[in-house]
């Protein structure tokens, strides 16, 4: 006795089919999805990289160092805020780029 697909079962039971959906049908979903995206009053993402603060790890102080690195900030012009574990708080690309000027550290452009 062979088994019965799925699809010959539930036809049997008066149940309808699942529609098969062609390539086409999703690519044309896609496209209409993508078109509603841009078209959206809200804006999906942030402008720029900085839509949300950034603590930054490779550019952190021990602890022990940070009233001396404010000092330094302050003496530079740059008003970047530390967390408990010394990581600098980045809120745009452009603080990024000064704090990485102040800092002599290599800044390749975001």
């Amino acid at each position: 006795m062979r088994k019965r697909r799925a699809k010959d079962r539930k036809q049997e039971q008066g149940q309808e089919a699942p529609a098969s959906v062609s390539i086409l049908d999703l690519a044309k979903a896609h496209s209409q999805a993508c078109q509603d995206a841009a078209a959206a009053e809200k804006q999906l993402f942030g402008i720029g990289n900085f839509t949300k603060p950034v603590w930054s790890e490779s550019m952190a102080v021990h602890p022990s160092q940070i009233p001396e690195a404010m000092e330094f900030n302050k003496k530079h012009g740059l008003h970047v805020e530390f967390d408990k574990h010394g990581r600098p708080k980045i809120t745009s690309a452009h603080q990024m780029r000064e704090y990485c000027r102040a800092h002599n550290y290599r800044h390749y452009g975001y």
